[in-house]
């Protein structure tokens, strides 16, 4: 939501110096980009899923990089259980 926020205050100043047409090809632009990084994340995401990778967090910017971050914490954690259920 912050994004798209940003994003349209970003396109009002724009359009307010350049005009509508600049505005709204930027504006097309950037929601077609940020459309391929959130494919790419997802992509990212259920690869690291099908096959996790103890001791290894992806790096990414945003709510992505959070993401990857807990996750990342969650299955360490899980890993420490099972070590310890097995140890008993």
């Amino acid at each position: 939501v912050v994004s798209l926020v940003l994003l349209a205050a970003l396109c009002a100043a724009i359009g307010a110096f350049a005009g509508v047409r600049v505005a709204l090809a930027v504006a097309v632009v950037m929601l077609v980009l940020q459309g391929f990084f959130a494919t790419y994340h997802t992509q990212r995401l259920w690869r690291l899923l099908e096959a996790p990778v103890y001791g290894e967090v992806p790096s990414a910017l945003g709510i992505w990089g959070e993401i990857y971050y807990r996750l990342h914490k969650l299955a360490k954690r899980w890993h420490a259980q099972v070590r310890q259920v097995e140890q008993q």
